[in-house]
């Protein structure tokens, strides 16, 4: 009904607002840190070295663009979710024109390729961000270990081991939305009778039954698909 769909597309909003305040909030530090070193350099004298606050600065710069890359890259994700939502929507609506039901199956077909193809560029990122990430921490970690305990170094390396660690959980938290919407839109492309590399669409004769057994599913994933 026009009601489930405005409900969907309202939990999908919330979705994006929450995302927007989350990166919000770290563009927010991330500009505390950047206004910290501009004071640093200001403050050095003519061939004066670095102060080591300096090293700290730029590792939490890093880190926090890092996570801003990924959270992003996320609204992009967003975006293709609702597109694979409206695209559904139309799918499910046999007075449509066929038009208009031909460029919902093209736009479904076009984000399933694009998360779930073999040449996927999201799942590339992904796979070499992770994979970077989970290296960088390593050596963080044993640089953390090397720090004198107490000492002003020792809080800072482990304040960069949390920064990066939170840059890592927000990709993987990327990754498993990835993973589930291209599983969500595999199914629905089954679910009317297609499949990612373009199968026709299902003829006049078994619409109505291939819309019954879409709208089935309704109301669960209505509830269970953030």
């Amino acid at each position: 009904t026009e009601d489930d769909i405005d409900d969907e597309r309202a939990k999908l909003r919330k979705g994006k607002n929450k995302l927007a305040d989350e990166i919000d909030k770290i563009t927010e530090r991330h500009a505390k840190y950047l206004a910290e070193r501009h004071n640093l350099v200001a403050n050095l004298a003519p061939n004066q070295p670095s102060p080591p606050r300096m090293t700290f600065v730029d590792q939490a710069l890093s880190a926090d663009s890092t996570t801003l890359d990924a959270l992003r890259a996320m609204q992009v994700l967003q975006q293709a979710q609702s597109e694979a939502w409206e695209h559904r929507f139309v799918l499910l609506l046999p007075e449509k024109t066929p038009d208009a039901h031909r460029h919902a199956r093209e736009g479904l077909q076009k984000i399933n390729s694009q998360l779930n193809g073999v040449e996927s560029s999201w799942r590339r990122m992904l796979a070499v961000q992770t994979d970077g990430l989970r290296s960088l921490i390593a050596d963080q970690e044993a640089h953390v270990a090397r720090q004198e305990p107490g000492s002003p170094e020792a809080s800072q390396a482990r304040e960069v081991l949390t920064l990066q660690r939170g840059s890592l959980s927000t990709y993987e938290r990327f990754s498993v939305q990835v993973r589930d919407l291209g599983n969500l839109v595999e199914r629905w492309l089954g679910d009317f009778g297609m499949t990612g590399k373009g199968q026709s669409a299902p003829d006049r004769s078994t619409w109505q039954a291939i819309r019954q057994t879409a709208a089935s599913i309704w109301n669960y994933e209505l509830f269970s698909v953030e």
